[in-house]
């Protein structure tokens, strides 16, 4: 027992030093999440204003044209393309968000679609 605790004492430090990257690597992927939460949220706002002004712009093209010439203003095809890239984006920030938060299930989905 005397060997026991005199190993224990020699190497307190590294045990110290293991909880402590431990905490640290809590911390960093916590602070990961967050940061995704709020950078999808950042996004979804900026997808809402996005459709506003699509609106806004299709209410301004109808009154007019009411031909309604969608394709030929420029406005118009700068929002669409806005509105697409973002939708990729939040897609992609959702992924990584649910991969976060349920990483046995992505390696279950593995497993599954490997056979092994």
């Amino acid at each position: 027992m005397g060997k026991g605790l005199r190993y224990n004492i020699e190497h307190i430090g590294d045990t110290f030093i293991d909880v402590i990257i431990k905490a640290s690597d809590a911390a960093r992927t916590s602070a990961k999440g967050i940061v995704l939460t709020y950078d999808l949220n950042d996004l979804k706002r900026k997808r809402r204003e996005i459709v506003r002004g699509i609106g806004e712009r299709l209410v301004q093209l109808r009154k007019d044209d009411p031909g309604l010439n969608i394709a030929a203003d420029e406005e118009m095809t700068r929002l669409l393309s806005e509105f697409d890239r973002i939708e990729k984006e939040i897609e992609a920030a959702e992924r990584e968000l649910k991969e976060r938060l349920y990483p046995r299930k992505r390696e279950t989905d593995q497993i599954k679609n490997t056979g092994y």
